[in-house]
């Protein structure tokens, strides 16, 4: 680890109670804005570059901060530590060009410093409000502020913390109720670029000394920024031999507990969350993690139990993000137990109450339409699937397929293929979408889309080659010969649904309909 030495400083009641310290690189486009909102509670501004090509040095001297520069080294603490070496201020505090201080929250930070200046010296850890590309919000407590003692120091060359040296000082650190607003992560592209930057610095291999548990942690915070999910679950059961001592310890539950689902390792979930749950019984998080992942395997009862206790318990915001809607979302858990478990009045009044604070989530809009389906209101329900519809972020299937099969209920069978063939454009050879292709286009005489939809069922089934129908016995026994096909493959959903349209006495008309003059057979062949 490269150190920096401090310069000798004056006595401590002449100088700046809080020095603010960045390090930045081409960033002309946030560095403005953070300065803006930072200078206005800071007493002094140290940005340290580390290589801009573009006007970010312009623009920090304009801002009034001292601007020195730093050779890159693939190495984060390193140049956090040369940033402090400038620094005069009685504190450290510690930005990211792309975080931005509220004006709230600057009130807050004014008063705050009135106490600062008065109080025994200690380490003080700031709620970091996360934004992301669709408005979600999560929020953790990071350590942003510290005494600017001449042992303080980074260490991690990439997700680097004071933590350690603030340990090894003795220093208490302190909770305060001071939101800073990150939007690194609302730009998914960008995001992604620093992850693989700092993954590319960390395979680099743990400098000399450096854990390797925290090593394998890091690693795994990278691949899971990347949704390799694989590689995360390497790295975090490498990280957790450390044992509980090590701080991300608990942290790893949530984090193990999420990439066994995302492989489709649900019953791997579950058991690391019942594991999580037995060694930290305080914890509302956990709990609620585990009664919504039993939730999503249709445990209900079991998942109820787990949600109660977590609503009794407080969801604690530490070092991990935590949705800022979380308590909604404990709601929206707990009304879909009730659901499944025929509570349906319940389920209602729940979902409604965790509608009011989480807002423009697509599941929960899709869950609650199904409810007021089942409950057989049958307009509410069509509204809030129009909801979830527009709020998604692109075609979600489970939601488009049971708007379809709404619309077909009532009648609408042009809106129903729309949506059908939208299903089967974004995600291929979509069964569900097909069979619901077949039997729309049998209602509207649409000999084109019902010929495409049979000839890509007919490929998933391995049926025969080019198949000309013209007869309605002809249609109605390749239907059925699609349906037990899949069957075969394990689908009895729409075998069943196959099966009933083949017993249709309605075909005649629909010959009748499509062998208008220039209309050609139903054509139905399989992939060469």
């Amino acid at each position: 680890m490269i150190s920096v030495n401090h310069p000798s400083r004056p006595a401590s009641d002449n100088r700046p109670l809080v020095s603010l310290c960045m390090i930045v690189k081409n960033e002309e486009e946030n560095l403005g804005l953070c300065l803006d909102d930072a200078s206005q509670v800071a007493d002094e501004i140290i940005v340290v570059d580390t290589g801009s090509t573009d006007n970010t040095k312009a623009i920090a001297t304009a801002s009034g901060a001292k601007v020195y520069n730093f050779e890159w080294i693939d190495d984060f603490a390193a140049a956090r530590n040369a940033s402090l070496g400038h620094a005069r201020g009685q504190y450290i505090l510690w930005l990211d060009a792309d975080d931005r201080i509220e004006p709230a929250a600057i009130a807050k930070f004014k008063q705050f410093k009135m106490d600062l200046a008065q109080t025994t010296p200690k380490a003080y850890a700031l709620k970091v409000v996360c934004q992301g590309m669709f408005g979600e919000r999560a929020v953790f407590y990071q350590v942003r502020l510290f005494p600017n003692n001449a042992g303080m120091r980074f260490a991690g060359t990439v997700h680097e913390s004071p933590a350690q040296s603030i340990a090894q000082a003795g220093l208490d650190i302190k909770q305060a109720d001071i939101e800073i607003v990150h939007t690194g992560y609302d730009d998914y592209d960008a995001a992604s670029e620093k992850v693989r930057r700092n993954l590319k610095i960390l395979q680099a291999g743990p400098l000399d000394g450096q854990n390797m548990a925290d090593h394998n942690f890091r690693l795994a915070q990278c691949y899971v920024g990347l949704r390799d999910y694989q590689n995360c679950l390497e790295h975090l059961i490498k990280a957790r031999t450390a044992g509980p001592e090590r701080p991300f310890y608990k942290e790893s539950y949530a984090m193990l507990a999420d990439c066994y689902r995302q492989t489709d390792q649900r019953d791997m979930a579950i058991s690391i969350l019942r594991q999580g749950v037995a060694e930290f019984p305080q914890s509302g998080q956990l709990y609620h993690l585990l009664g919504a992942a039993l939730t999503l395997d249709g445990a209900f009862a079991n998942a109820l139990f787990y949600l109660e206790q977590s609503r009794k318990l407080t969801i604690e915001v530490g070092s991990s993000p935590v949705p800022t809607d979380i308590d909604g979302r404990r709601c929206y858990f707990q009304a879909r137990c009730l659901a499944g478990l025929g509570r349906l009045d319940e389920a209602c009044a729940l979902f409604q109450k965790a509608l009011k604070t989480v807002k423009g989530d697509p599941d929960m809009l899709r869950a609650y339409a199904l409810l007021r389906l089942k409950m057989g209101e049958i307009n509410e329900a069509d509204t809030y699937l129009a909801e979830a519809r527009a709020v998604s972020h692109g075609i979600d299937r489970r939601t488009w397929l049971a708007s379809a099969r709404l619309d077909v209920f009532l009648n609408r069978p042009k809106q129903a293929l729309n949506l059908y063939l939208a299903m089967v454009d974004d995600f291929n050879n979509d069964v569900d979408g097909l069979v619901g292709i077949v039997s729309v286009s049998i209602v509207l005489a649409d000999v084109i889309h019902l010929g495409l939809a049979l000839e890509k069922l007919a490929g998933l089934v391995n049926l025969g080659n080019d198949i000309e129908i013209s007869s309605t016995a002809a249609l109605a026994k390749f239907i059925a010969e699609i349906g037990a096909g899949l069957e075969t493959a394990g689908d009895y959903e729409n075998r069943t649904i196959l099966k009933n349209i083949a017993q249709r006495t309605d075909f005649d008309i629909f010959f009748q309909q499509c062998n208008q003059p220039g209309t050609q057979p139903v054509q139905a062949a399989a992939p060469q």
